[in-house]
């Protein structure tokens, strides 16, 4: 099913059910619910490891209100519908992003945190090449970052993401067990001072094409992984609260 959805460039697909909207099916639902747990993906079905009970966007809706709206669930991704039940899209962050960017710079409040780090994952998660995916893969299921950084020695090689684990390994029927990190990072590594601002950070993701970015004050130490999505919503958070005020 995932692999239909790779030429549209989105990362999840809705799952719908006598012409109704049934679940959705994401990146993470593959990772978490099929191989972390060792299922076999062409055995697996769709309604065992779709996400149920999903909450639904309406097309007219501003891109300020899907940003609350994901902020508030925690979503990557939000079905479009008129009803709630019939689908007309699918809205990711990512390519949200894009669309406000081109037209619109980020608000003041963005530099609402003291630096990086503070909107940062940390401890970073860290493997080496020769490790088997397999450890990825239970890295990235069982925390809410979905990125493994790759170092040799003290040295920061490549980054592994879900993506890479979907598009290298899951989509190319590559053992898990048997196949190595160093065959499906992403090489080389950008990575930003704690004291870039937060549109810096967000040019340069979109620059590099990239959703995490490592945070270091020297290539031997990364501080913290900041992703995109972490970083949209505290900002939304924050706008929030200024708002209130």
């Amino acid at each position: 099913a995932l692999s239909s959805a790779q030429p549209t460039g989105c990362d999840a697909i809705a799952v719908v059910e006598a012409g109704q909207l049934a679940g959705i099916l994401t990146a993470h639902d593959a990772i978490r619910h099929v191989l972390d747990k060792g299922l076999d993906p062409h055995t697996t079905t769709v309604g065992d490891v779709m996400t149920r009970g999903v909450k639904t966007m309406h097309p007219a809706a501003t891109p300020h209100e899907a940003l609350v709206t994901m902020s508030a669930g925690d979503f990557r991704h939000l079905p479009l519908s008129t009803d709630g039940m019939t689908v007309a899209g699918m809205l990711s962050l990512r390519k949200m992003v894009r669309t406000i960017l081109a037209t619109t710079p980020l608000p003041a409040v963005s530099e609402s945190y003291t630096n990086l780090l503070d909107v940062s994952y940390n401890p970073v998660a860290t493997l080496t090449p020769s490790h088997p995916v397999e450890a990825a893969v239970r890295q990235v299921a069982h925390s809410r970052c979905d990125a493994v950084l790759v170092k040799v020695k003290d040295w920061t090689v490549g980054i592994v993401t879900i993506h890479d684990i979907i598009n290298k390994l899951l989509l190319q029927n590559r053992n898990p067990r048997e196949t190595l990190v160093g065959d499906v990072m992403t090489a080389p590594v950008v990575a930003l001072r704690p004291q870039a601002t937060a549109q810096e950070a967000i040019d340069l993701m979109m620059q590099w094409n990239v959703r995490h970015i490592p945070v270091t004050t020297s290539w031997a130490t990364v501080d913290g992984m900041l992703s995109l999505r972490k970083l949209l919503l505290h900002l939304v958070e924050q706008s929030g609260r200024s708002g209130a005020a």
